[in-house]
């Protein structure tokens, strides 16, 4: 006798099939069924995958940025390391706003970052040990990173915490 995992009933009987719960009276093994293995998950914490998905990302925004929205960027961040002794992304955000032609869609604006970055390779601006909290409402007040001017010849020392040594940034701006 062949006992059928189904019903129970006698697999070896010429009209099983007719009297099984509809699966045709196929016998399974006795084994137990074991599912394969989930593939191996990455590592939860990873420096290196998170910096290379971080590059990547930036990449890709910058790839799919419309050119007049990057030549408009690109225009206000030369601008802003010609006239102040340092400014954060924010900045950028704020002089775009306030110039007639300069549209940026705060939604697509991932870019930036690129050209705070290609700015800083063709020796414009250099990233400061500093942060400053953002006031746009959409950033929940994320740190945001902060670019000194390699090109601002302007009076007047950047003004510095004596109590860490770290960049002090006025709340009202620049």
């Amino acid at each position: 006798m062949q006992r059928c995992l189904f019903c129970g009933g006698d697999a070896s009987e010429p009209d099983h099939a007719a009297r099984c719960d509809g699966r045709q009276g196929h016998v399974e093994a006795e084994a137990p069924f074991e599912p394969e293995p989930d593939p191996p998950r990455p590592p939860y914490f990873d420096a290196a995958r998170g910096t290379a998905l971080a590059e990547r990302g930036i990449r890709q925004a910058f790839t799919h940025a419309k050119e007049q929205n990057k030549d408009a960027a690109r225009l206000i961040i030369q601008d802003l390391a010609a006239t102040r002794p340092f400014f954060t992304s924010e900045d950028v955000w704020k002089r775009c706003a306030e110039t007639p032609g300069h549209t940026i869609d705060p939604r697509r604006g991932s870019f930036l970052g690129h050209l705070l970055r290609e700015a800083a390779r063709d020796g414009l601006i250099a990233l400061l040990p500093a942060d400053f909290p953002s006031e746009r409402p959409a950033n929940h007040c994320r740190i945001l990173r902060v670019w000194r001017s390699l090109i601002y010849r302007g009076a007047g020392a950047l003004p510095v915490c004596h109590a860490c040594g770290r960049i002090r940034l006025p709340q009202s701006g620049t």
